[in-house]
């Protein structure tokens, strides 16, 4: 992967040496890194590890017109897969050339927080991804800036490379070089020398009077370099003037700083210096700008973490409270000094790696490149709280992923948002044609998933609807298929005729019943096409043991024997349907003890004619007056003796828990699953009204437990079938 970063400079500071660090490592598993900036002191570092470095004015808003074009002219010589840029200009700059015609995928990532109001906190752009260095970064994110979704943020740690950071870095060197004594007590701070960032650095120099006079061979070193150091410089002249000797020491900016850390005996620090310290195993006092946490220690580590090392979210550093900390870091042992510089090293090594963070980034890399690009999308009657075309869709994704952990899917959606948050896929408005034909245009298998999507029972629009997405999706696609469909029915020979000419060209047809193969071969559809199972079978593997199943469901117990029913509003419904199925849920009830669960498939769409059959009966019922998840409504239907449905899912449900199912044949498709299934239990809804259901329900009664066993048996031979749907679709995927 080809991969540039853009930051403001290359001077001493925790961005910079997380880019750094970063960039030498993504180089090291053999990514092609360029690194863009104004400059600094790492320069020689990273061109030294074979990164090329390019100039580009990125630190003043003065700059931003020359920075542009100066960004364009390297980003078409690099040619990028990915421009990752850290910090806010440099973001808004790269997003500027990304906008005018730049071919790469552009994340940020998200060091600090920054002031939003004024001209850039309305023109701040961080790219398609984003990754922030702690949690409490990502809540920031998502809190100013609209644009920011949650499924885009990415949070990662500031890696240290522990081999170079380790306690076996010998102090010698610097000891020499800046005429140190070999027995003073040392403490090391590192930072980036604006006066923004470098409170602690100014704390310890209003100490370093008192300090002395308790440490008299104490001895300070400052390392950085930025708009305050001259300040800073001038103060440490004076405080040395006034001792008499060396006390504080200014090295300016450095590159070893392993090497200035070797010669502490604790530190101040905060963010990635302190990190880089604690892997050294010195004890660090957490102080900076961002606030004051005290002697790092196990009882800080929650903290500390949750806000990255900085401090954000803590009181301002208070002198005599640090004074008091380097206090007590003097007067421990070598042995307690030891012990807790030997656990900031634990911490380091097990939570902040150097190939952690470089694994992180390239995550967010890799879904960064694909953006827009999916291995399959999805169509069907998704996003209207139908529990039984949401089971289809959890199914289907499940088997996918199954197979294809990392599989990229779109799916068309009534509700994208709540499809997205729900799946943990990407969602469209089933309704946006551009937004749908843009990513048809990207996928490689469309996929029309599961229910009888093909048929104009519902209405003509509605399959108009359907055989028009699927005739584009064969102009956009690499692939078409049907994920286990029911065909028909047809009420007008011009539907029949529509769905023959959709049908031509796609690639292959999985249905979920015989009858549905039969009706497309009478429209001389017979090559490719596979009759497997509905994918709800595919759940089965995910289900608890059956004892496991049943929930407190408002009176119902453990030991109440119950049916579950599922009637729905259907088009030519009996005058007196409601009455008629009243009449059968108390024959049910009062014949056999067993209490009446009114349960809605589509909810609230279905609670209405619950209601008002519940109201209709009477012996006593329970109405789930709810929105169920699939593993909720599959937990009741596998704890009931038996189940009655007009909706088909409901029997799709029950046959999957091997528990006997009687249909309510108001569509063909019911009589046509029973079949397919080998149950013969099935009313025609003027039965009802007949009285034909006593026999039915008596038959199914009688004969329960050896249905349910057959049940169980053909549960397992369906799920077989419907896992092959599964793999005709992957091995589409995996052709492209």
């Amino acid at each position: 992967m080809k991969i540039l970063m853009v930051l403001m400079g290359l001077d001493i500071g925790g961005a910079e040496t997380h880019v750094v660090e970063l960039a030498k490592e993504l180089k090291k598993q053999g990514h092609d890194v360029s690194v863009a900036s104004s400059g600094g002191a790492y320069v020689t570092d990273i061109t030294t590890a074979g990164i090329q470095h390019f100039f580009a004015p990125l630190k003043k808003h003065s700059d931003m017109l020359r920075a542009y074009f100066i960004m364009r002219r390297i980003i078409k010589e690099v040619k990028p897969d990915i421009v990752h840029a850290h910090a806010r200009l440099p973001a808004f700059i790269c997003h500027l050339v990304h906008k005018t015609g730049g071919k790469f995928a552009f994340v940020t990532s998200v060091h600090g927080t920054y002031d939003t109001n004024g001209l850039m906190g309305k023109l701040s752009r961080w790219g398609s991804r984003q990754m922030a260095v702690s949690e409490d970064i990502k809540r920031y994110l998502l809190q100013n800036y609209k644009r920011v979704k949650a499924q885009n943020v990415y949070v990662s740690v500031n890696g240290v490379d522990t081999d170079k950071f380790s306690a076996e870095v010998s102090a010698d060197k610097i000891i020499k070089e800046f005429s140190l004594n070999p027995n003073a007590e040392r403490i090391v701070y590192v930072s980036r020398l604006d006066s923004e960032v470098c409170a602690g650095a100014f704390a310890l120099l209003r100490l370093a009077p008192r300090l002395i006079e308790q440490v008299p061979n104490l001895e300070i070193i400052i390392t950085g370099d930025g708009t305050s150091f001259d300040e800073l410089k001038a103060e440490a002249d004076r405080v040395n003037a006034a001792a008499g000797k060396n006390v504080i020491v200014m090295t300016g900016a450095r590159t070893d700083i392993y090497n200035i850390n070797a010669a502490a005996s604790y530190c101040v620090a905060t963010s990635r210096s302190a990190l880089e310290e604690m892997a050294q195993e010195k004890p660090c006092i957490m102080a900076g700008s961002f606030g004051y946490m005290g002697i790092f220690s196990e009882e800080k580590l929650v903290d500390a973490v949750g806000n990255n090392f900085t401090c954000r979210g803590t009181h301002p550093i208070n002198d005599d409270e640090l004074f008091d900390d380097i206090m007590k870091l003097h007067n421990m042992t070598q042995e307690e000094r030891a012990a807790l510089g030997a656990y900031s090293r634990s911490v380091v090594v097990q939570h902040y790696s150097l190939r952690k963070m470089t694994n992180d980034n390239l995550k967010m890399y890799e879904d960064a490149a694909t953006d827009g690009k999916f291995d399959a999308a999805i169509l069907g009657y998704y996003g209207f709280r139908n529990s039984g075309d949401d089971t289809l869709l959890h199914a289907i994704i499940g088997s996918l992923k199954k197979r294809e952990p990392n599989v990229r899917i779109a799916v068309f959606s009534n509700s994208p948002e709540e499809t997205a948050r729900i799946y943990g896929v990407h969602a469209v408005n089933r309704f946006d044609y551009f937004a749908a034909r843009k990513v048809l245009k990207h996928t490689k298998l469309f996929i029309m998933g599961g229910g009888s999507l093909l048929q104009d029972g519902t209405s003509r629009h509605s399959l108009l609807y359907y055989t028009t997405f699927l005739n584009t999706a064969k102009k956009l696609c690499k692939k078409t298929m049907l994920y286990a469909n029911g065909i028909g029915p047809f009420l007008h020979k011009g539907s029949v005729k529509l769905t023959a000419k959709a049908l031509r060209g796609v690639d292959v047809i999985t249905l979920r019943d015989k009858d549905s193969a039969d009706d497309l071969k009478k429209m001389g559809r017979t090559e490719n096409v596979f009759v497997t199972a509905d994918p709800v079978f595919t759940l089965r593997d995910n289900l608890p043991k059956r004892s496991e199943y049943l929930p407190e469901v408002q009176n119902l117990s453990k030991d109440d024997k119950y049916v579950c029913v599922s009637p729905r509003n259907f088009g030519a419904q009996p005058a007196n349907f409601e009455e008629s199925f009243a009449s059968m849920c108390d024959y049910i009830a009062s014949e056999y003890g067993y209490k009446i669960v009114l349960l809605p498939m589509q909810y609230p769409y279905d609670a209405k004619i619950c209601r008002s059959i519940q109201a209709k009966m009477k012996e006593e019922s329970i109405f789930i007056a709810s929105r169920l998840q699939s593993r909720d409504m599959l937990s009741i239907i596998s704890g009931c003796e038996f189940a009655v449905g007009v909706r088909l899912h409901l029997l799709i449900y029950a046959s999957t828990v091997a528990v006997p199912g009687i249909g309510i044949v108001y569509d063909p498709k019911v009589s046509s699953f029973q079949r397919y299934i080998n149950q013969p239990y099935y009313i025609e809804p003027r039965g009802l009204s007949s009285g034909s259901f006593f026999s039915v329900i008596d038959e199914c009664v009688k004969n329960r437990a050896e249905t349910a066993a057959k049940l169980a048996e053909t549960a397992e031979i369906m799920q077989e079938k419907a896992e092959k749907t599964a793999d005709i679709a992957i091995k589409f995927i995996r052709e492209y």
